[in-house]
């Protein structure tokens, strides 16, 4: 006997749709309401994470800001990413400053949303080697230092709590120093014999006469005899340093020979150099193990200029 193959009744197609439609909303609206979440948590302190956690991209990931209502976009290698909005990220309009002792403020180029140019107010990008842009925002609650090598920015909510983070860890001393001479060089030269100048040498070298305390200066041997190499000071007739001491002689000469000192940054770990320093070895990409080595060298500039 053959039986005639029975087909779903109504009542189970319901049952069917419904129980579709009941996973589909917990599904999705489960998801959004992670989405809102996540935004929820998204900060100044946490972007970076952020940024890599939720976008893939190839060449730059760029999550840029406007005043209209403090709303921010991302940037997925140049594209808008239409899905992604973010109001209210700012309370009040920041201060963002470029990552060295110019006291100079970026200024953004212009963001297109729907055929509308936007000034932007803040931008932060992150490169295929997952660096960021190095810049000082001042928010008026706290100053965060945004650096290539740290997941999260250095924050500071005022000079005497950064002064025992760096006492704690050495490690940053050369980015500190220059935060200090960026920021409070009243500051710096208060404390300046907590630092150890010889790791940043070049940098005191590059500073502006009139930025140099000088009786702080007479407390510290090694800034005696660098700014004495320098031209700034006069009361040494030799350095244990042997091109400070070439210098020093120099100086003294009747021709005033034109000469100054040069700088390279040799990696401690695969002794690898460069004219530059950075934060992080180009070759071997360790982290802050770039030393700063000096040598005598003709010089191109005049003895109170900075080339800061």
């Amino acid at each position: 006997m053959i039986r005639a193959k029975k087909g779903f009744t109504l009542i189970e197609l319901i049952i069917v749709i419904v129980l579709i439609s009941t996973t589909y909303f917990l599904v999705f609206s489960n998801n959004n309401f992670n989405v809102k979440q996540d935004e929820k948590r998204l900060d100044l302190f946490n972007i970076k994470e952020y940024l890599l956690k939720n976008f893939q991209f190839e060449k730059e990931l760029k999550f840029s800001c406007i005043e209209e209502n403090f709303t921010c976009y991302v940037k997925v290698d140049g594209k808008l990413d239409k899905n992604f909005k973010v109001t209210n990220f700012f309370k009040k309009i920041p201060d963002i400053y470029e990552y060295n002792n110019k006291e100079t403020k970026i200024e953004f180029d212009e963001l297109r949303v729907d055929n509308r140019g936007f000034n932007v107010i803040f931008e932060l990008k992150i490169n295929r080697d997952y660096k960021i842009n190095e810049f000082i925002i001042d928010t008026q609650d706290n100053v965060l230092v945004f650096n290539s090598i740290f997941t999260k920015p250095l924050v500071y909510k005022s000079l005497n709590e950064s002064f025992e983070v760096f006492k704690e860890n050495k490690i940053i001393e050369r980015l500190f120093a220059s935060f200090l001479i960026l920021f409070n060089k009243s500051f710096f030269w208060e404390h300046i014999s907590e630092f150890n100048c010889s790791k940043y040498m070049d940098v005191m070298w590059y500073l502006n006469f009139d930025d140099i305390d000088f009786d702080k200066v007479s407390q510290n041997n090694f800034l005696v005899e660098l700014y004495n190499a320098k031209g700034y000071l006069n009361n040494l007739k030799h350095s244990s340093d042997f091109d400070f001491d070439i210098l020093i002689l120099i100086n003294t000469h009747e021709h005033k020979i034109k000469a100054s000192l040069d700088f390279e940054f040799v990696c401690t770990m695969c002794k690898h150099s460069y004219p530059i320093f950075d934060t992080r070895c180009p070759h071997c990409h360790n982290i802050l193990t770039l030393d700063v080595k000096h040598r005598l060298t003709k010089s191109f500039y005049t003895s109170n200029q900075s080339l800061q």
